[in-house]
């Protein structure tokens, strides 16, 4: 081989040390944390497209970006970046800032974020930090390891559907646990409605919870609704996925095959749907736009990769691959993004380390996914437990207790305090 030949070669491989498969929120903080642990790393990010392309809204919790993270004044000036996106109108957000012992104001405990603005905040901060990206779709692990021959570590953070993890791992890998099914509804409301900041169990058969934007240029907020649902009611509704979200209205076919609960006086999802719209608009001041309701089916669900991390051959050498995110494991709750992000704050700080990629490989499957898994089944296990107790015991119980003469106010009226208190979201 030619020397210009060989020098072309080295120009468009460079030195790339680690490779990531996923630009999105995930891949970018990931690539980041190892940046800032180790800022001689040669980081290079595979992106489909210049721009992220969903657009929905994250709930982070503030310590899933301060924990496992570098302690530098450049942390602390993003986060402030991500919290100055704050995409909703989250009283819950406004009313849970905290002291501390100095008296100093610190950020908010929750974070309401728009996924296209967090990738955007910290793809900024990423190529401010000399990480580059590509623009490329990968097919294949052996397509990214062709391209870059002296990298020896690879990251998959291509997302809960991930072509490296398949390729790697196989169809069927995932371990996962199927725990509620439920129905998002979107749609559009003039200037900025708030929460509905009012208990709905004596009047509702279903949970509901309630995420609103705030106000655009054009005047208008989004709103977005899930309420969890029985199997049956979920399995009478079409496909309808984010990519091709299905339109509702009072007439819509499926809405005639759902069940009536037979603890709550014979409603039906419909009616609730229907009321809840209702109760947004006489209690929160909401005025619907013109622009249809859309729905997407979600079950809800926690699932793992049976590892974290694999070596791969490829030629002479061995690889290392490396799952984050969603690609690692998903959690219901809101929850897959943040263990998402404490994951990636793991992974950056392992790789940022001088030790032989095997043994970070060890650490990476051996010592932080069993305890990444455990926090996180935990805590998803305790959830699920009282939303059950909630569906299928508390609610039922109160719903019926106050339709008794004399004991609708002084059952209703507490639950109300409580929830114009909290600014809860679950009304």
């Amino acid at each position: 081989m030619c020397a210009h030949s060989i020098q072309a070669r080295e120009s468009a491989l460079g030195d790339a040390k680690i490779v990531i498969v996923g630009g999105g929120p995930i891949g970018c903080w990931t690539a980041l944390q190892a940046k800032k642990r180790n800022p001689n790393l040669n980081i290079t990010c595979y992106e489909r497209f210049p721009e992220y392309q969903r657009d929905h809204i994250m709930t982070i919790q503030r310590k899933s970006i301060v924990r496992w993270c570098a302690k530098d004044a450049g942390n602390d000036a993003l986060r402030r970046k991500l919290f100055g996106a704050q995409a909703t109108c989250s009283e819950l957000c406004e009313s849970s800032t905290e002291v501390d012992p100095s008296g100093k104001t610190t950020l908010p405990n929750l974070l309401d974020i728009r996924t296209i603005d967090f990738e955007r905040i910290v793809k900024a901060e990423c190529e401010a930090a000399g990480i580059k990206f590509k623009y490329k779709r990968i097919d294949s692990p052996q397509e990214v390891m062709d391209a870059h021959p002296d990298c020896v570590h690879f990251i998959a953070a291509d997302g809960a559907n991930s072509k490296m993890r398949t390729a790697i791992w196989g169809t069927d890998c995932l371990h996962r646990y199927d725990i509620l099914p439920s129905l998002d509804f979107k749609y559009t409301a003039k200037g900025q409605p708030g929460y509905l900041l009012k208990s709905t169990f004596d009047r509702l058969a279903h949970i509901g919870l309630e995420n609103i934007s705030r106000q655009g240029p054009d005047g208008c907020s989004d709103v977005n609704l899930r309420f969890v649902v029985s199997q049956e009611d979920y399995d009478t509704v079409p496909i309808a996925t984010f990519k091709q979200p299905l339109t509702v209205t009072p007439d819509s076919c499926f809405w005639r095959h759902m069940s009536r609960k037979r603890l709550y006086g014979g409603r039906t999802f419909r009616d609730d749907f229907y009321d809840f719209l209702e109760m947004r608009r006489h209690f929160a001041g909401e005025e619907r736009a013109d622009s249809p309701i859309t729905m997407t089916k979600i079950y809800l669900s926690r699932y793992a990769a049976p590892e974290f991390s694999k070596p791969v051959r490829c030629g002479a050498r061995d690889r290392s691959w490396f799952l984050v995110g969603d690609a690692a494991m998903g959690m219901p709750f809101y929850r897959s993004i943040n263990s998402g992000l404490i994951l990636g704050s793991q992974l950056g700080l392992l790789l940022g380390m001088n030790m032989s990629p095997h043994r970070k490989a060890a650490i990476y499957d051996g010592v932080i996914r069993p305890a990444r898994i455990a926090s996180e089944f935990g805590r998803t296990k305790y959830l699920e437990c009282k939303a059950h107790a909630l569906l299928k015991v508390i609610r039922p119980i109160l719903f019926n207790v106050a339709r008794i003469p004399g004991l609708r106010n002084p059952v209703v009226e507490p639950f109300d305090a409580v929830a114009r208190w909290r600014g809860a979201r679950f009304p």
